[in-house]
């Protein structure tokens, strides 16, 4: 309700009552401050009407109530409201600012290292603190970069500073001699390419060899005679065969990214969104966010750049399925691949279209380094 505290000031001031009263205007409260002065509550909507009725009283409002009394508070304090926006607002901001990042650990080269990731991760003096998921994604990717030099690191947030913990690797000395060993086939293939590097070659180029056949040979023979054992070292490549069966729908939907894209800044305060700029998108693909957020307070601001998205429905003939079916198995196929490996050819066994997809059945001759080893006893 949003009642007002009217101030009434006139002689006979019991008649004006009755008046009003006889004016179906419902009295919440009266107040008697003399014979000829009043202060009563009622309703607001009820105040034009008392005027209206008024004649010789003078009438004020003298207090508001509800939101309109919450109205006047803000409108009358508007810039100590505005300062003290300003002012959360500054110290959110202030928080989410790294001033100063510390790395624990005595070998300078470490340091150097560690400050050098963090760096071209966004963790930098006078930059955005980061949330807790970015945080062990960059100490992962750290510690999958330098697997040979870091055994475990820890990245802590305190206040508007980062202290960074780490333990070395200690990696023993292994000798550098090779075990006796033989060169075979890692897998059935026939042999395309052999590079020896030391070792008798047992085998030719074209041969059909099996797994774990010899290659390329450890022991040294002398009239049928081993004379001496030694590390067997080279690369072989060879022809080898897959089949795979790969299916396809007739009806999916497909993500296209458009040209189009916007710098929105979105506003959340109790997980609730609104966008202050930019424009909001159906389907939106995410580029870059940073986030302005307090440990304290449950309000955030973020900064987003997104690409708009149109989701468009696909309707496929079964040979379209099956075309579709064979670029997607080969696109596997090669992802299982390494450098210098190739499909040498690829050939369809068989295709079925049943209610909702394609069904092929593929078959690949790959260029594929087949070498393994083998330890002479």
């Amino acid at each position: 309700m949003n009642n007002i505290k009217v101030n009434i000031n006139g002689k006979k001031i019991d008649l004006f009552i009755k008046k009003i009263v006889n004016n179906d205007i419902e009295l919440f409260n009266i107040e008697y401050i003399s014979n000829s002065e009043i202060n009563i509550i009622i309703d607001k909507k009820d105040y034009y009407k008392i005027k209206k009725i008024k004649t010789i009283y003078k009438i004020k409002i003298v207090k508001k109530y509800g939101i309109d009394n919450l109205k006047d508070i803000i409108k009358y304090n508007k810039i100590i409201f505005l300062f003290l926006f300003i002012c959360i607002i500054i110290l959110i901001f202030l928080s989410n600012i790294i001033f100063s990042i510390k790395v624990v650990h005595n070998d300078e080269e470490i340091r150097d290292i560690i400050f050098k990731e963090l760096n071209n991760n966004g963790i930098k003096i006078h930059g955005f603190k980061k949330n807790k998921k970015e945080i062990n994604k960059i100490k992962d990717k750290i510690l999958v970069e330098y697997k040979d030099k870091i055994e475990w690191l820890e990245i802590e947030n305190i206040g508007t500073s980062y202290i960074v913990r780490l333990q070395t690797r200690i990696i023993p000395q292994i000798d550098d001699k090779k075990a006796n060993r033989n060169v075979v086939a890692k897998k059935n293939a026939v042999i395309k390419k052999i590079e020896a590097i030391a070792g008798n070659v047992d085998k030719q180029r074209g041969e059909y060899v099996k797994k774990g056949d010899i290659i390329i040979n450890g022991s040294i023979k002398l009239n049928e005679s081993i004379k001496e054992n030694i590390a067997a070292d080279g690369i072989v490549f060879g022809e080898v065969w897959y089949t795979t069966t790969v299916s396809y729908p007739f009806i999916y939907q497909e993500d296209i990214t458009t040209n189009e894209e916007t710098t929105n800044i979105i506003y959340n305060f109790l997980n609730k969104e609104k966008i202050l700029y930019g424009k909001k998108y159906k389907y939106k693909k995410n580029i870059e966010t940073k986030k302005i957020s307090s440990s304290f307070l449950p309000i955030y601001i973020s900064i987003e750049k997104n690409k708009q998205l149109k989701k468009i429905d696909y309707i496929l003939t079964c040979d379209q399925a099956i075309n579709k079916a064979t670029i997607k198995g080969k696109k596997k196929m090669e992802s299982k691949l390494k450098d210098s490996e190739y499909i040498i050819s690829t050939k369809i066994l068989s295709t079925k279209c049943d209610i909702n997809s394609a069904i092929v059945e593929i078959f690949y001759a790959v260029y594929e380094n087949i070498t393994d080893y083998q330890i002479i006893n």
